[in-house]
């Protein structure tokens, strides 16, 4: 869980610019999921209240967030991919990375949540901050995309 979790802030951060080098890190994402899934279902069995508690607080405390930057998307999103004769792209209106920053903060936050249950040998609670880290990653990739293509 730890590689793909490093992977989702430097996502998130660049995930405005334009930079070809993290292009395929949506993508790298979604095809994880699967995988993530079933050892989550795993790690449910296996370790119990312990990692699902955090697992499930921590999502769920991410879909205010996705929902957030689904209707960020839906009322300013704009696609356009240079065609000639197209008009392009109006400027962001002020706050459109306000949901983007957010969610980078809150993954820092669950990041820090991780490290503090480490530190206090839980790490069976670590191991759900981690894995919801990564699902609601997942779940805000699919509102951006979703509200954008709206």
């Amino acid at each position: 869980a730890l590689p793909a979790n490093a992977v989702m802030p430097i996502w998130l951060a660049t995930m405005g610019l334009d930079s070809e080098f993290l292009e395929g890190l949506p993508a790298l994402l979604l095809i994880l999921l699967p995988f993530m899934l079933v050892s989550i279902v795993v790690a449910m069995v296996k370790l119990g209240e312990a990692f699902s508690t955090p697992l499930f607080a921590t999502t769920a405390c991410s879909l205010p967030i996705s929902l957030w930057e689904n209707i960020n998307q839906r009322n300013n999103g704009c696609l356009s991919f240079g065609f000639p004769g197209s008009s392009g792209c109006p400027p962001d209106p002020p706050g459109y990375e306000l949901p983007r920053t957010v969610m980078i903060f809150f993954q820092i936050g669950v990041m820090l949540l991780a490290v503090k249950s480490l530190q206090k040998e839980n790490w069976k609670g670590m191991y759900g901050f981690l894995y919801a880290a990564y699902i609601s990653v997942v779940v805000y990739l699919i509102a951006f995309v979703s509200g954008l293509w709206s």
